[in-house]
Parts: structure tokens; sequence; C-alpha cells
């Protein structure tokens, strides 16, 4: 009885503090001669910062940002209500992301960036607001269609971090971290190789220098891991990008040795070894990293089957490891699985457009192991309806794919007009591709298939 007379006591002493310090606020403010109208808006968004439904914390961040609207006359020149003012629309246009609305988004975060540059003209060497400030533009550079005005965007937002790294430990860590974040969205704009790989190892640099002041923080971890899978897709050196993968899929293991539930981190790790297996000569290791790499998808499909990315990438691994068999039994098991999970990818609407390519190509090469004539040929109808729907996504490369089905279903006429589509949308293969596949056997020997040869002969003479 005693225990839960001391656990009441402390409740109320609990309670007793949080009035006492508001009731010392309103003192303070009465004190200052300040009007008690925006502190409900304050309330109001402090509120948000419970554990709450999505719905009323939305109800919550809309009637701060009101409150502060109508009281926007009396807190001119309280920076303090403008910032908490730009972090309320901030936080508003984030649930836009749950519930995508891109034009709500953008005009909210346009808000929230007017609201901080109001605190930055009046920060008075406050330089936690650069990293807020920053945080905004990113965010509203990820909304932008045009790449120049993504561009100008991430281009101020690292000069808004740059300003915040002269602050305390904390916040200086906070913006190196912010700025690679910048740096490696740049780098994703570039078509310049080399520009890109330049930005790309600043990025490194500002992650590596976030993680030596906080190497507790998974998101400094996460965001250098990923720069690394990136730097090592421009490595033309084979050892230093087998170097890049191994120190990116170290991070990753670090990360899951931090939050083992961590989704992410196991498609991460999946999709390093899918790299590592593309560069490993050894058949037999190769086939082992990709077993590896399955394992990963697997663990992550416990913890979350919503994921898209989890059926693509697991697919493809299945699909590949199933190319380096010569046993027919395994190989069919592992196409058959490797269908299922390309399936499943593209049941869900935001399935990437080379899902049903991907989707396809495995319905080919799983024709090839069937029993019967029935079997194969029922393979590569279904093979030749996804290349079709992959066509119709203005997937331009699956219009061969669709004459190779043909031509093995024996339908010559559709064969024609597939590879007449693919060449006048320049889809087809390098002309000794198109020489040896033996998928095209069936209709080698006609007179226009001949033509089409000779035509794209003349065009390589002439190229």
């Amino acid at each position: 009885m005693s225990i839960w007379i001391y656990a009441l006591a402390g409740l109320g002493g609990i309670f007793l503090a949080g009035v006492v310090f508001f009731l010392l606020l309103l003192v303070i403010i009465f004190a200052q001669g300040k009007s008690l109208c925006p502190v409900w808006a304050l309330v109001c968004y402090v509120r948000t910062y419970r554990p709450l439904a999505l719905k009323k914390k939305r109800v919550l961040l809309e009637r701060s940002c009101r409150l502060f609207q109508r009281y926007e006359n009396k807190i001119r020149g309280e920076s303090v209500f403008f910032w908490i003012w730009g972090n309320a629309l901030r936080d508003l246009a984030n649930l836009e992301e749950l519930e995508p609305n891109k034009g709500k988004k953008r005009d909210l975060l346009e808000a929230a960036c007017a609201r901080y540059e109001v605190v930055v003209s009046h920060s008075h060497g406050k330089v936690d607001i650069f990293n807020d400030y920053g945080y905004c533009l990113m965010k509203l550079a990820g909304v932008q269609d045009d790449p120049d005005s993504k561009r100008t965007l991430m281009e101020k937002a690292a000069l808004q971090f740059e300003k915040a790294g002269k602050g305390d430990a904390k916040t200086t860590s906070t913006a190196m971290h912010y700025l690679g974040w910048a740096l490696a969205k740049q780098a994703e704009l570039e078509s310049d190789p080399e520009r890109k790989r330049t930005l790309l190892e600043q990025a490194r640099d500002r992650h590596e220098k976030a993680a030596a002041a906080d190497s507790d923080n998974k998101d400094i971890l996460r965001g250098c891991g990923w720069v690394l899978i990136e730097l090592a897709d421009l490595e033309k050196d084979e050892t230093r990008r087998r170097e890049l993968l191994s120190t990116s899929l170290k991070q990753y293991r670090e990360l899951l040795k931090k939050e083992p539930a961590d989704v992410d981190s196991f498609l991460s790790v999946g999709w390093i070894l899918r790299k590592t297996a593309a560069i490993e000569g050894d058949p037999e290791a190769k086939r082992a990293v990709l077993q590896e790499a399955c394992d990963q998808y697997r663990e992550a499909s416990i913890r979350d089957r919503s994921n898209v990315c989890l059926w693509y990438n697991w697919g493809l691994a299945l699909f590949e490891r199933a190319r380096l068999t010569d046993d027919t039994g395994e190989r069919r098991s592992l196409l058959e699985d490797a269908c299922a999970k390309l399936q499943e990818a593209a049941r869900r609407e935001d399935a990437p457009k080379l899902t049903w390519g991907q989707w396809s190509n495995a319905l080919g090469y799983l024709a090839e192991v069937q029993d019967s004539e029935e079997e194969r040929r029922h393979c590569l109808e279904q093979a030749l309806e996804k290349a079709e729907h992959a066509v119709s996504l203005n997937l331009k490369q699956a219009a061969y794919d669709c004459a190779c089905y043909t031509a093995l279903l024996g339908k010559v006429d559709e064969c024609r007009q597939w590879l007449a589509r693919a060449e006048a949308e320049d889809a087809l293969p390098p002309l000794e591709h198109i020489q040896t596949d033996k998928d095209l056997d069936g209709v080698r020997k006609t007179v226009w298939f001949r033509d089409l040869v000779a035509r794209r002969q003349y065009e390589e003479d002439v190229s």
C-alpha cells in the first residue's frame, strides 16, 4: 500500500512542478509586458511532442500555425516565436510525406522558410537556427521539379549548415551531418563523373567529422554508408571499389548492432552484397555472397513486409543466383522464387518501373527449364504480358524483349512489329547481340530481318 502512496505523491510532485513552471512563465511574460496570446500557439506546438495519433498531431500543428498567424503582429521582433512557427509548418509538411500532396507540402515548406528567414535576420549569435533553416531548404529542394531549382536550394542549404558549424559541439556535429547530406544530394544532380566524385568525397569528409563527434548517431552512420556506396559505383579500380563497399558494409553492420530491427539497414547490407557479388570473379564466392544477400532480405521481411524495395531486390538477388547454377531443378526453384518476389513488388503502387521488365526476364529464363512445351509456352506468354506492360510504362528497351518472346512463340508478324518499334525508338541492343541472340533464330532467315541487320550494319559502319 505504501508503494502506491509514494507513487501518487511523486506524480503529484511532478504535476505541481509543471504548474509552477507554467505560472513562472506567465509571470515573466507579464513582467516584460508581452502578450499571452502567442503562448497558446506555443502550447499547442509543445503538445505535439507527446506520443499522439497522426490525426491529432496534425490538428494541433494546424491550430498552432493558425494562432501564430492570428497574432503575427504581436510577435514582431520576437524571433523565438517565428522559429517555433517555422518548426510547426515544417512538421506539418513532413506529415504530407505520409499522405503525399506535393503542392501543399511545397507551400508549407516555403512558408516555414519565410519564418526561418525572419529568425536568421535577428539570430544574434544563435547558430542553432541555421540547421533548422538548412534542413527545411533541403526538404523544399526535394519537392522541386526543376533540377536547377533543386541545386540552388541545396547550395543555399549547404551555406546554412556551414554557418551552423560554428556552434557548440552538438550543433556542429548535426551541421556536418546535414552538410554531408546536402553535398550527396547535389552529387545526384551531377552528370559529370568527376564533379560528382568531388561532391561525394566532400560529403564523406563531413559525415566522418560528424561521426567523430557523435559516434552513436545512427543517421550519421547511415549517411556515410550510403555515400561510400555511391563512391564505389564511380570507382573504376576494382580493388578500390571493393574497399569502399567493404567499408560501407561495416558501417551498416555497425548500425544493425545498435538497432537490430532496422529494416533499412538490412536492405542496405543486401544491396551492398549484391554489388560485391557483381565484381566477384569466383562463381562459388559469388553464389555465397548472393545467398548472404538473400538472408538479409529474409530478415527484413520478418520485420516489414510492406517495403517494395525489399521484394524487388530480393527477387533480383534470387534471379542472379539462378543464373549461376547449372542444376536444372535448383535453377527452376530459384527462378520461381524470384518471380514470386517480383510479383509481390509489382502489386505495390510505388513499385519501380523496372520491376515489370525484370519479372519478364525471370519468366523468360524460367521458360527454358520447363519440362513440357505447354509449360514453356505458358511462361513465355506470361513473360510477354509483363514485357508489354513494361513498354506501356515507357521502358523502351522492353520492346526488344517483346520481340524475343513473340519469336519464341512463333508469332512472326508480331515479332516484326516489336523489332520495328524498338528500331524506331532507338531501343535495339548492339548489332552483335542481335546477330547471336538465339531467341530470334525463328525469324533470322526472313527477308525483313535480314534488312534490319543490314540497316544496323550500315549505321555502325557510318558511325
